[in-house]
C-alpha cells in the first residue's frame, strides 16, 4: 500500500489522496521553499510495541530547477499531526513550529528521523513557513546530524537489511540493483554481499574502485552478485580486463567519457562477443541522453538505461528552458527520435545569460575524520 500527502500553495488548495502502489525509494533532503509535496509510503513494520511508517517525501519547487526528496521515517503518531499542519500552513499561510519529542528511554528508533547517508538521525523539529506563493519547510537534525559522514561498515548493514526487506516486499520480479560508487573494499563489499539472501540483488554498481582488475577478481570469487563496472572509463582498453576476464556482468559505458559513438560501438561489440549487456552511465543531461538512446538502439546487447529524471527523481539535468527539445520519457521508455542530428535543441542565448556555477563533489569523511571515497 501506498499514501500520498499531496499540497499545492500555489493553487490555494490542498488534497489527500491513497493510492495503492509498489513500495518505493528515492532520496533527498530539506530544507528546500515548495510548492508542492508527495509523501509517498516506502514501507511499513512494527517495532517496540509501535508502527513505523518508512516514507519517501518528495519536495518540489517552482524557484528552484532542483528537485530533492529525503526519507524520513513517521511514527504513526507523526503522519496525522504533520499532514494537518501542511495543510494548514498551505491554505491559511499560518506558520507552524512542529517540536518532535523522542522517547526518554534509548530506541533503536525515534518518531521521525531522516535517512541520507549512513543511520537515521532524529530530528528534533520542523519548520512551515509560508513565503510569497511557496511554504518554506526546514528540518533540524541536532548537533550530530551530519551528511558528509561514511562509515563503511555501518552503512553496509543498514543498506543490506534495506534491501533484503525490499525484495520481500517487492517479490521476485522487480530489477532491484544498488550502487555503492567505488566507497567498499574488498572485504566490505564481500561482507556487503553475503549478509542478503541469494537473489537479492540483481547487480551491484561499482562496489570497489576499478583501477585494479585483481580487487575484482578477488570479489568476484566471493560473490556470485552480477557487477556492473565501467562508467571512469575513458577508453576500450580500460574495459578489456574486465570483459576478457569475466569480472564484468553489465558494461557500465558512458558514451561522453567513453571517446564518443565510435568507441562506444567498439565497446559494445566486445561485450557481445562475450554474451554481456550494456547498461550505460548517463547523469550528463539530455546530449548524452540523446547519444545514448541512439547507442542502444544500434545494438542488440543493450539493457537498461539510465536517467536521473523520473517520478521519483528530479535533479534539473533536464532543464526544458535550456534545452527546448530533448527526449522525453513516455513511461519508462524513451521513442528514438528521427529529428535532424541527435533530436536535441540548445538555447545558445538563454544559456549566455546564466552565471557559471561551480560543483564541487562531496567530500565524505569518516568518524576518525579521514576523507573516504564519494
Amino acid at each position: 500500500m501506498s499514501t500520498r500527502l499531496s499540497a499545492r500553495c500555489a493553487a490555494g488548495s490542498a488534497c489527500l489522496t491513497w493510492p495503492s502502489l509498489l513500495p518505493c525509494f528515492a532520496v533527498v533532503s530539506p530544507p528546500i521553499p515548495i510548492d508542492s509535496i508527495n509523501l509517498d509510503l516506502a514501507s511499513a513494520d512494527y517495532f517496540d510495541g509501535r508502527a513505523s511508517l518508512w516514507t519517501a517525501l518528495e519536495m518540489r519547487s517552482s524557484v528552484s530547477d532542483e528537485r530533492p526528496t529525503a526519507i524520513l521515517g513517521f511514527d504513526e503518531t507523526f503522519l496525522r499531526p504533520f499532514a494537518r499542519a501542511l495543510i494548514e500552513a498551505a491554505t491559511t499561510r499560518a506558520a507552524y513550529r512542529m517540536t518532535i519529542l523522542q522517547e526518554a528511554r534509548a530506541s533503536e528508533r525515534c518518531r521521525v528521523v531522516e535517512y541520507v547517508t549512513g543511520p537515521g538521525k532524529a530530528l528534533e523539529e520542523l519548520m512551515l513557513q509560508p513565503f510569497d506563493n511557496v511554504v518554506l519547510i526546514s528540518a533540524a537534525k541536532g548537533k550530530d546530524g551530519d551528511e558528509t559522514l561514511f562509515e563503511p561498515r555501518e552503512s553496509i548493514a543498514l543498506t543490506a537489511e534495506w534491501l533484503t526487506r525490499l525484495r520481500a516486499a517487492v517479490g521476485p520480479a522487480p530489477v532491484l540493483g544498488i550502487d555503492y560508487h567505488h566507497r567498499l573494499s574488498v572485504a566490505e563489499a564481500a561482507s556487503f554481499c553475503q549478509r542478503m539472501p541469494r537473489g537479492t540483488l540483481d547487480f551491484l554498481e561499482e562496489p570497489i574502485r576499478t583501477e585494479s582488475p585483481e580487487a575484482y577478481a578477488a570479489l568476484r570469487s566471493m560473490t556470485d552478485v552480477p557487477f556492473a563496472i565501467g562508467e571512469e572509463f575513458a577508453s576500450k582498453w580500460a574495459f578489456l580486463p574486465f570483459i576478457e576476464r569475466g569480472l564484468t556482468n553489465f558494461i557500465r559505458v558512458d558514451v561522453c567519457n567513453v571517446g564518443g559513438l565510435t568507441e562506444a560501438m567498439k565497446v559494445a561489440g566486445w561485450a557481445e562477443a562475450h554474451y554481456v549487456d550494456l547498461m550505460p552511465h548517463n547523469p550528463l543531461g539530455p546530449i548524452c541522453t540523446a547519444a545514448t538512446i541512439h547507442l542502444a538502439a544500434a545494438i542488440p546487447n543493450f539493457a537498461w538505461l539510465e536517467v536521473r529524471t523520473s517520478p521519483t527523481e528530479q535533479l534539473g539535468f533536464d532543464n526544458s528552458e535550456l534545452f527546448p527539445v530533448q527526449p522525453r520519457l513516455e513511461g519508462n521508455r524513451f521513442p528514438v527520435s528521427d529529428l535532424a542530428g541527435l533530436g536535441v535543441e540548445f538555447d545558445e542565448t538563454k544559456a549566455a545569460q546564466q552565471e557559471f556555477r561551480f560543483w564541487e563533489a562531496p567530500h565524505l569523511h569518516r568518524r576518525d575524520g579521514s576523507y573516504t571515497n564519494w
